[in-house]
């Protein structure tokens, strides 16, 4: 066995790669901000509410208060307990899953390292451990700015151990979420072939298809119908949005949460993996 071209030296080739790409930092960088500029707004809300601006001489002045710091908790509360989804984590993964394997194939790096003897599924696996990898990296940076931002905050109330289990349930159904999410998009970009290509249809798929999710979603509900969103959970990228609810989980979303996830994740695999072993390397 040639050791030169060993799962785990393509691996550590991969890592180094993607650490030198500067998306990777830029990425990281934008995400901080967002977060950052999350809670600034979030703290600003706070300040401006709690210091007057409603006129007391309105009876209702007190009510209106209460239900504006009560929904700007809920805002500070979508930021810790959804903090992946905050800040579309998904979003940046993609662009970077875009130039990470499009320019591997641009530079016939792809071709270079198949005429020497590694196997395609070394190639394919590497780039997606790589970008799952990058992934959870962050969603657990993110996390840790989330909590931190908010124990300064002071309002965050009661924490015991019902709030941290939802809390950890949410991380771990969002990282389940992300994981498909990373399987759609490396497949795509091995399909593509091409940085551009990858992008544009990555970052299509992924805003475009949410917006008119959204768009029939609000026109079946002018309708009356409850439940309008329960076919969108079923979707590819929408499972994301059910893995920040900080309540109890119906059966269709525990469903949608745990069951599509795995079999986005195993089609687009498969898809990906099976189209590039077939097709010639140019």
């Amino acid at each position: 066995m040639n050791r030169t071209n060993s799962m785990s030296n393509v691996l550590v080739s991969d890592f180094y790669k993607l650490k030198k790409l500067k998306s990777v930092w830029i990425g990281l960088i934008i995400i901080f901000c967002m977060l950052l500029l999350s809670y600034c707004v979030y703290w600003i809300g706070v300040n401006v509410v709690e210091s007057g601006v409603i006129d007391p001489n309105n009876p209702e002045a007190e009510a209106i208060k209460t239900e504006t710091l009560a929904m700007l908790g809920l805002f500070r509360k979508s930021l810790l307990f959804g903090s992946t989804s905050a800040v579309s984590i998904e979003l940046f993964v993609a662009i970077v899953a875009c130039i990470f394997i499009g320019k591997d194939f641009s530079c016939g790096a792809v071709a270079i390292n198949t005429a020497r003897g590694a196997k395609r599924a070394q190639t394919y696996f590497s780039k997606w451990i790589s970008l799952v990898t990058l992934f959870v990296a962050y969603a657990c940076i993110t996390l840790i700015f989330s909590g931190l931002f908010s124990a300064f905050d002071g309002r965050l109330g009661t924490f015991g151990g019902a709030e941290f289990a939802t809390l950890i349930r949410n991380f771990a159904l969002q990282l389940l979420c992300g994981i498909a999410s990373v399987s759609i998009f490396t497949m795509i970009a091995f399909l593509t072939r091409s940085s551009g290509a990858a992008l544009a249809t990555n970052i299509g798929i992924y805003v475009v298809l949410s917006l008119v999710i959204s768009l029939i979603n609000i026109i079946v509900g002018i309708n009356g119908k409850e439940n309008t969103q329960v076919w969108s959970y079923f979707m590819p990228l929408q499972q994301m949005q059910i893995a920040t609810e900080t309540g109890k989980l119906t059966t269709t979303q525990i469903v949608a949460v745990t069951v599509m996830p795995v079999v986005y994740s195993v089609l687009s695999t498969l898809v990906g993996y099976f189209t590039f072993e077939k097709r010639d390397i140019k």
